[in-house]
């Protein structure tokens, strides 16, 4: 049976629990799957905790075969992943399709499209079977340390803010 959107998501908060156990230099002490708050029931695909537990980002995950994950520009779920944030308190949130994850700004006021942070491109998913070719799921593993050691710097303030440089121009 092919793997669907929350096993692949549970898989991935494994990957990132072993990686924060190991790397303790890094500001996450785990992550979670479809958390939601008291005040609603709309559940957040993988949430990033800090050292007290504290929601540190939010995410949306989707299939890239799938209507809704053919982009993690999608507007439906970008605004979707941004209002999970909001709610969470998340200054960023992601939205990931497997093949590319992006970091948006939770509290800008311009359009969605100008809170595009930074981007990634991760594998290339075409088909359920994908994900569970051993090179997609060894690029997977290869990626998530790469996504929390630039999360870390973004958090710590020793990142490059994209839009900083483009002002500067």
């Amino acid at each position: 049976m092919p793997m669907n959107e929350w096993e692949l998501t549970a898989r991935i908060a494994s990957w990132i629990d072993e990686i924060a156990r190991k790397d303790r230099s890094l500001p996450f002490s785990g992550a979670r799957c479809e958390q939601r708050p008291e005040t609603s029931l709309k559940r957040r695909d993988l949430t990033l905790l800090g050292s007290i537990g504290e929601v540190l980002i939010t995410g949306e995950i989707k299939l890239p075969y799938q209507k809704d994950g053919s982009s993690p520009y999608n507007a439906v779920v970008v605004g979707d992943a941004r209002a999970k944030a909001l709610k969470a308190s998340s200054k960023y949130f992601f939205t990931w399709n497997v093949n590319e994850c992006v970091l948006w700004e939770t509290s800008r006021t311009t359009t969605w499209k100008d809170r595009n942070y930074k981007s990634w491109d991760v594998t290339k998913v075409r088909k359920e079977s994908d994900l569970e070719h051993p090179a997609v799921i060894d690029a997977l593993k290869k990626w998530l340390p790469i996504f929390l050691n630039d999360l870390a710097k973004i958090f710590q303030g020793t990142a490059v803010n994209r839009h900083a440089i483009m002002t500067h121009l």
